[in-house]
């Protein structure tokens, strides 16, 4: 099992900027669910949305992830 990564999703902008529109979250554990994700990172403030992704091989977790959206990311 690797280490969680995380990794903030962005858009370019008209002018150049990029709007940071999600969090990604790379290896979260196969025993969270969506509450959980949610607890944790509701230490940090608001959350908006979560989306946890676990995709199967073969009759077993291959890989996880979830995006995460906070109030300035709408």
């Amino acid at each position: 099992v690797g280490d969680v990564v995380l990794f903030l999703l962005t858009v370019p902008r008209e002018n150049k900027v990029k709007d940071v529109v999600g969090i990604y979250v790379r290896n979260v554990p196969l025993d969270m669910s969506h509450e959980d994700i949610t607890t944790v990172f509701r230490k940090a403030g608001p959350v908006v949305s979560v989306f946890l992704k676990k995709q199967f091989e073969q009759q077993q977790f291959r890989t996880t992830w979830a995006i995460i959206k906070v109030p300035s990311m709408r």
